[in-house]
C-alpha cells in the first residue's frame, strides 16, 4: 500500500485575540484610564514594560492589546518573536543566560523544567472566557496552583464532502450522528467502503486522511500517559491504547487510512478525499472555497470511550521564572485570552452556520489534554510503525524503557 506522509506532526495552533469591557475610573503606573471590570487584571503592575516570548504575528494580531495596556497602565510592550518549534528551547535558553520574560505560552513540560511560575491569584477562572475550560485549567494545575491561563479551544472534527459521499449513495456522517449511529464501526464501515469507490471523473478516492491520527486515542479515552496519583504514569498497558491502536491498524489493513493530510487538505479540496479531521478558529478556513457542499461531525467515540471526551487543542499562556513583571505579564495573557473568545466568534460566522457554530462549540467543554500534555519522543514513528502492519503489543513494548525514563524525569520535576 502507497502511503502519503505529507505532515507528520501538528503545532498547538496559536491564534488569540479580542477586548475588555471596562467602567471610568484610573488605571496603575501613571497611565489614566478605566478602571476594569474583570478581577483577572490587577489596579496595579510591577513594571513599566511587558516583555513577550512571542510567535510570530503577534505584533499585528495585538495591537488593540498593546493599546489597552498603555491606556490603563502606562506600559509598553517588547516581543522576542521565534516560531512554535523554536520557541521553548528559547526560552530555556535565555533564562539560563538571565534573559528573562513576563508572558510565554506555556505547557506542563516548562512547568516541570521550572521554567514557569504559579499564576493561581492572577486570574479568575469564573470570567466568562474559561467558563468551557476546567479540564483544561485542572490539566495545568500542580500542587494547588495554576501555571497557565488556557485560551479558547479548537475542537478537532472530521470534516466531509458532502456530495461525493451522498453521490455514491452512502449515508452522510452527519444523518448517521443525529441517528445516534455515528461510532467506531459506522465510521470505518463507510471508509472502507468508500475506498474502494472512485469520484465521478474515474480518480481514486482517499478515505479518510489526517494530520494527526492520534485523535483516534482520545475518542477511546486512552493515550501513551495518563494522570494518576498525582503523577504521570506511562499506559502502555491499558487494554483501551491497544484497542485503539488495533482499530487504526485495521483502518490501515481495509484501505480505509492510507494518507497523512496537511492542514491545507489539499487532497480534500479537490474533492477527491471524503472526509478528513481537521479543526476550525482561524480567520480564514479552506472550506470557505469549497467547490462542493461539506459539513462536519465529531471524532467519533471509541468501542471503550466516553461521550463525554473530543480530542482537540488548545493554547496555554502564562508567567515565566524570572519575571520582573509578573502581573503585566499576566494582564497581557488574559487579554490575549479574552481577545481569542472574542474573535473566534466572529471568524466562525465567516463560515459556519449558527447551527454549525452550536454544534462545534458544544464541543468546547469535552477537549481535554490529559492524554497527550507531554511530548513523548518519537509518538510520530510508532503510529507509522503499526500503520505499516508492525504488531502493537511487541511495538508499545519496544519504546516502553526509554518513554519511562522521560516519564521519571518528568515527574521527578513536578512541583510539591
Amino acid at each position: 500500500m502507497k502511503w502519503t506522509r505529507t505532515v507528520a506532526a501538528a503545532a498547538t495552533a496559536v491564534m488569540m485575540a479580542g477586548m475588555m469591557t471596562a467602567c471610568g475610573g484610573s488605571g496603575g503606573n501613571g497611565g489614566s484610564g478605566p478602571a476594569l471590570q474583570s478581577r483577572s487584571l490587577p489596579e496595579k503592575l510591577e513594571g513599566s514594560t511587558i516583555r513577550v516570548l512571542a510567535y510570530d504575528g503577534w505584533q499585528e494580531e495585538h495591537a488593540d492589546i498593546r493599546q489597552d495596556l498603555k491606556d490603563w497602565y502606562g506600559v509598553s510592550v517588547e516581543y522576542t518573536v521565534h516560531n512554535w518549534q523554536e520557541l521553548k528551547k528559547k526560552l530555556s535558553v535565555d533564562l539560563a543566560a538571565n534573559i528573562t520574560y513576563d508572558m510565554a505560552p506555556v505547557g506542563a513540560d516548562l512547568v516541570m523544567n521550572k521554567l514557569c511560575q504559579p499564576v493561581t491569584q492572577y486570574f479568575d477562572l469564573s470570567d466568562p472566557i474559561f467558563a468551557d475550560l476546567k479540564r483544561i485549567s485542572d490539566s495545568m494545575t500542580f500542587g494547588g496552583e495554576l501555571y497557565g491561563a488556557p485560551s479558547v479551544p479548537n475542537p478537532e472534527v472530521i470534516i466531509y464532502n458532502k456530495d461525493l459521499i451522498e453521490n455514491l449513495g452512502y449515508d452522510a456522517p452527519l444523518k448517521l450522528y443525529n441517528e445516534g449511529k455515528w461510532n467506531w464501526d459506522s465510521f470505518k464501515s463507510l471508509a472502507t467502503s468508500l475506498s474502494k469507490e472512485k469520484t465521478s471523473g474515474g480518480e481514486e478516492i482517499t478515505a479518510f486522511s489526517s494530520w494527526d491520527t492520534r485523535v483516534l486515542l482520545t475518542a477511546n479515552d486512552t493515550g501513551l500517559i495518563r494522570w494518576q496519583n498525582e503523577k504521570y504514569a506511562l499506559n502502555l498497558a491499558d487494554s483501551k491504547l491497544r484497542e485503539a491502536l488495533n482499530y487504526f491498524k485495521e483502518l490501515c489493513t481495509t484501505g480505509a487510512f492510507t494518507s497523512w493530510q496537511g492542514w491545507s487538505g489539499a487532497d480534500f479540496q479537490l474533492g477527491n478525499s471524503a472526509m478528513i479531521v481537521d479543526r476550525f478558529g482561524n480567520k480564514t478556513h479552506f472550506v470557505s472555497d469549497l467547490a462542493f457542499n461539506w459539513d462536519f461531525v465529531p471524532v467519533p467515540t471509541g468501542y471503550s470511550g466516553s461521550e463525554d471526551v473530543t480530542p482537540g487543542t488548545v493554547a496555554l499562556y502564562g508567567v515565566p521564572v524570572g519575571s520582573t513583571n509578573p502581573s503585566g505579564g499576566a494582564a497581557y495573557a488574559y487579554l490575549f485570552c479574552k481577545q481569542d473568545y472574542e474573535r473566534r466568534k466572529e471568524y466562525l460566522a465567516g463560515y459556519l452556520t449558527p447551527e454549525q457554530i452550536g454544534r462545534f462549540e458544544s464541543l468546547y467543554p469535552k477537549i481535554t489534554r490529559e492524554f497527550d500534555i507531554i511530548g513523548l519522543a518519537n509518538t510520530d514513528q510508532l503510529i507509522w510503525d503499526i500503520a505499516d502492519g508492525a504488531d502493537v503489543t511487541s511495538t508499545l513494548e519496544a519504546y516502553k524503557t526509554k518513554w519511562q525514563s522521560e516519564l521519571d524525569t518528568y515527574t521527578a520535576a513536578l512541583p510539591k
